[in-house]
């Protein structure tokens, strides 16, 4: 089992499900992922983790992260999201079918995250928007590739053989009142 911390640990814990529950407290574990920053609910897939941060001031957080199970070494994206925002604080989506993690980026009108929610990307893979749908191959944390741009996406989930990422999307509609979307790529 698993848990990111609101400090930037990625924590190991073993016979949670059967036998005695213990944390990992040696080989690597916990591993600092992000100094100081809150963590997404991590997923584990084969011997990775992975884990979202929260993005704090110059290149700190706002990543992608793939903590290897076994040593806790750690491997981490180019810096994602806007300086002082939410970053990456959802679970990630992995895909292994086709090789792919995707993450949200979030935006959310808090200090920091501003309250232009338009998708754009300003460069240097830098995504200044409310949520926008990252896509990694497993394995390597390279550059992003921009797999979707919905309006406010709530709830992600990936078709069973993986052809499809539905988006559920909360959008103003008739007379302000909320409505929703789902979108589908």
């Amino acid at each position: 089992l698993w848990a990111g911390d609101g400090n930037g640990r990625l924590h190991k814990f073993t016979g949670v499900f059967v036998g005695q529950p213990a944390e990992v407290t040696s080989g690597g574990f916990p591993a600092v992922v992000e100094a100081g920053m809150s963590l997404s609910p991590p997923v584990a897939t084969g011997d990775s983790v992975y884990v979202g941060s929260q993005s704090g001031s110059d290149a700190v957080g706002g990543k992608l992260h793939r903590v290897n199970a076994s040593t806790g070494q750690l491997f981490s994206s180019p810096k994602l999201a806007v300086v002082e925002s939410t970053g990456i604080r959802a679970s990630v989506i992995v895909d292994n079918l086709t090789n792919s993690v995707f993450a949200f980026l979030f935006n959310d009108g808090t200090v920091g995250d501003g309250s232009n929610c338009e998708p754009t990307d300003p460069g240097a893979g830098n995504f200044d928007a409310c949520r926008v749908v990252t896509r990694f191959a497993t394995g390597k944390l390279t550059e992003p590739e921009l797999a979707a741009e919905t309006k406010n996406p709530s709830f992600l989930a990936l078709h069973p053989p993986g052809k499809f990422l539905y988006a559920v999307g909360e959008v103003n509609g008739a007379l302000g009142q909320r409505a929703g979307a789902v979108n589908a790529y």
